[in-house]
């Protein structure tokens, strides 16, 4: 799996010098959906997983692509500074003799499009972290690696020695935690919005409200940290078939060019066939009414995702899925498939289909 990171001439330096991709934002009074949110975007990172600055700031001809890197683990965290959300890169990365344009990279003609790049960039590019599909890495390298206009010519690439990276406090949602830390949300009240986020402290943060996570952003951050571990492992055997496995997986994905986003996407398969899970998430239990509108919401989800995996000659099943916070009340007939979570106060996190 691989990520864009967008970084400009300053970033990049610390980037190399760190030995991390860094992020932070601006925490004003929705506190524990923003945490949320920036952390959710990280969390979907794995080791070895594929880095792609994304290089902005410049005059047009200077936005674009030129490094791969990989990841070197799982994110952190380190109080104290300004951007404390930190994903490690592995010491060696690649600089390729070509630098790719922005303009080049998100051309709407070309038949294999880069649809998570593209729907990025129609936003502004204002997440500093996004996903792509394998298919789109391939891709992307493929241009970095080839002159334009021929790709019977390679170009030379070099290797990148990055500082060795200092460790920070692994991040994790813990879903047992449902108030705040009183000092710590005392500190963060009377702390300006902009430096909120450098004094943290992730054990204070009540991410549970009673039997479900306290926002929608918070349900995503914690799928995105426990999608392929054993605490999800319920959730697997209802969406996975005998024999899956879970070949990709991202969160917040743009839907098209309007500015919206799908939840999560799951990408499964077995040497037969390839499967893909669109599920939009809810955190609270949904009415009839509610779910009628999410139904539509991931129809039209599913026929994107077939036309993007289509203009690389993938054929996928795609699978619509809403999964809410439980509601015993409801039993819905027309939705594909409704899965419903809730949590107990140990902080385990349980699944089941409503049929």
């Amino acid at each position: 799996m691989g990520h864009l990171a967008i970084v400009n001439e300053v970033s990049f330096n610390d980037v190399l010098q760190t030995g991390y991709i860094s992020t932070g934002g601006k925490l004003g009074q929705q506190m524990v959906r923003t945490i949320s949110d920036l952390l959710a975007d990280a969390l979907a990172v794995r080791r070895d997983d594929f880095i792609f600055p994304w290089m902005t700031g410049g005059t047009r001809g200077t936005c674009g692509f030129q490094h791969v890197f990989k990841a070197a683990g799982t994110p952190v965290f380190m109080k104290g500074q300004l951007f404390p959300i930190k994903i490690p890169i592995q010491r060696e990365g690649k600089k390729f003799g070509r630098f790719l344009p922005e303009y080049e990279a998100v051309d709407l003609w070309d038949s294999k499009l880069l649809w998570n790049a593209i729907g990025k960039k129609s936003i502004g590019r204002g997440r500093s972290i996004t996903h792509q599909t394998p298919m789109e890495d391939i891709k992307l390298k493929e241009m970095m690696e080839t002159k334009a206009f021929d790709k019977n010519m390679p170009v030379e690439s070099v290797n990148v020695i990055m500082n060795d990276s200092v460790r920070g406090v692994p991040i994790s949602i813990d879903a047992s935690r449902d108030k705040w830390d009183n000092k710590l949300k005392e500190l963060l009240d009377k702390t300006d919005e902009n430096k909120r986020l450098s004094c943290l402290d992730l054990n204070g943060v009540p991410w549970r409200n009673g039997d479900r996570f306290q926002t929608e952003k918070t349900l995503e951050a914690w799928l995105m940290e426990n999608i392929d571990k054993d605490s999800c492992g319920q959730l697997r055997d209802i969406l996975l078939k005998d024999g899956e496995k879970i070949d990709w997986f991202g969160n917040n994905l743009p839907f098209g060019v309007q500015g919206s986003a799908m939840d999560m996407i799951i990408v499964h398969s077995t040497r037969e066939k390839m499967r893909c899970t669109v599920i939009e998430l809810k955190v609270k239990g949904e009415s009839e009414i509610e779910l009628d509108k999410d139904v539509l919401q991931v129809s039209g989800y599913q026929k994107f995702i077939r036309s993007a995996f289509a203009h690389y000659n993938q054929n996928v099943e795609v699978l619509p899925v809403i999964l809410t916070g439980k509601n015993k009340s409801v039993i819905y007939k027309k939705c594909p498939r409704l899965v419903q979570y809730e949590i107990s106060t140990s902080g385990k996190v349980s699944f089941m289909e409503m049929k």
